[in-house]
């Protein structure tokens, strides 16, 4: 099967399930594509790239440790020499996230999902890496295959329910970050993505690959390049430059979104950052920021009077600062959650508080829909009665 033929597929299936959007939905979803209205929305974290904070059960059901096989890779070969990777792997994918959670998100007024992916996931399409033709050779390369087909579902799932995504490679060849988020290929914390220009370029021809696949989906917003970067500037800054012409080659004008590195955190304000892909020969490009509460540093507070504080002050005056620093670039805070250190009971209030800050930003996706709970879940915040003045309700 070809690539456009695949592309064509994609296209009408999603096209097929937009004929059940409601009026609203669909003006909801038009009107998001067009830039009239905000991206407000969450994450569908743990989906295709797994944690096991958020997803426990593949490794806790199956006699895998989470600390000595971090991530997605390393799950699967625990699973493999068990002798059940497929059928966990398959359970999972199908039970997750279901046409069950777009219905809900799009009655609770959430018009766009930030969607982590694999790198290898789009190989699904070529029988899995394993048999692929690479043009560039990166290790291991034993995924699972079968993740491709939910992707797909996700896509006609957001056309039908109104809802946008942003396609977001959240996992690279060799690991960007060494943590359970970007699959690592062992246990060790170490992240080998920068060092190997293979393994960049093999992410500019996967994140290629999904840009030519949901090209014409109705339901896509943007594509980001990569999440949560480590390592060498020299090396992320090259691989944004060609992932950008890779897939303006079959996405003309929707968002492409950047991460600066989340070690050592960067707010997009530095000179790296505001002397990045200037000039009219960029479109539509965007910085992604990471603003969390809960991780150390002065926003992590022992009281949620002081966190509100926080957020009502210092976070509206980085988003101000970036404005002046980045006056030609939109802004996502592509992750943000109530998850705190506060032990209070005021967390309701907490996220208010940020969903008023960020809205100073052009556009939010919280972590995450679903898995674990606390602060994390929007599912669990929404029921908890959070202000919703930001959700496009139908």
């Amino acid at each position: 099967m070809t690539n456009n033929y695949q592309a064509l597929l994609i296209f009408c299936l999603c096209v097929s399930a937009a004929f059940a959007q409601t009026d609203c939905q669909k003006a909801r979803l038009t009107n998001l594509l067009a830039g009239k209205t905000k991206p407000i929305g969450v994450n569908l974290g743990s989906w295709f790239v797994l944690e096991s904070w958020m997803s426990p059960l593949p490794w806790s059901q199956n006699g895998c440790s989470a600390s000595q096989n971090p991530g997605s890779y390393m799950l699967e070969q625990c699973l493999k020499s068990k002798g059940v990777r497929q059928s966990v792997m398959n359970n999972h994918w199908n039970t997750f996230i279901t046409e069950a959670d777009f219905s809900k998100m799009s009655a609770n007024g959430v018009n766009f999902v930030r969607l982590p992916v694999g790198w290898w996931n789009i190989y699904d399409a070529q029988g899995g890496v394993a048999t692929a033709k690479l043009n560039n050779s990166v290790s291991p390369v034993d995924y699972q295959s079968g993740a491709l087909t939910y992707i797909d579902k996700a896509f006609a799932w957001g056309a039908k329910y109104g809802i946008g995504i942003l396609l977001c490679m959240h996992a690279a060849p060799g690991s960007q970050g060494g943590t359970d988020n970007s699959s690592p290929p062992d246990a060790s914390g170490k992240y080998y993505w920068d060092a190997y220009q293979n393994n960049q370029d093999a992410t500019v021809d996967a994140i290629s690959l999904y840009a030519q696949r949901y090209a014409n989906s109705p339901a896509l917003w943007g594509i980001a390049l990569l999440n949560e970067p480590r390592g060498s500037l020299n090396s992320l800054t090259r691989y944004y430059l060609n992932a950008y012409a890779a897939i303006r080659k079959y996405v003309s004008t929707k968002a492409i979104v950047l991460n600066p590195r989340i070690v050592p955190f960067e707010s997009a304000s530095e000179s790296v950052w505001t002397s990045f892909m200037q000039g009219s020969q960029y479109t539509n490009v965007w910085f992604d920021l990471h603003l969390y509460s809960c991780f150390g540093g002065p926003a992590d507070k022992n009281n949620s009077a002081d966190a509100i504080n926080y957020v009502k002050n210092d976070r509206v005056s980085q988003i101000q600062a970036y404005r002046k620093a980045q006056p030609n670039k939109k802004l996502l805070i592509g992750e943000w959650a109530g998850a705190n250190n506060f032990g209070d009971n005021n967390l309701v209030g907490f996220v208010n508080a940020q969903m008023n800050a960020f809205a100073n930003a052009d556009g939010w996706s919280f972590w995450s829909w679903q898995g674990s709970g606390g602060g994390w879940n929007l599912q669990s915040m929404l029921n908890a009665g959070i202000n919703r003045n930001q959700f496009s309700q139908c």
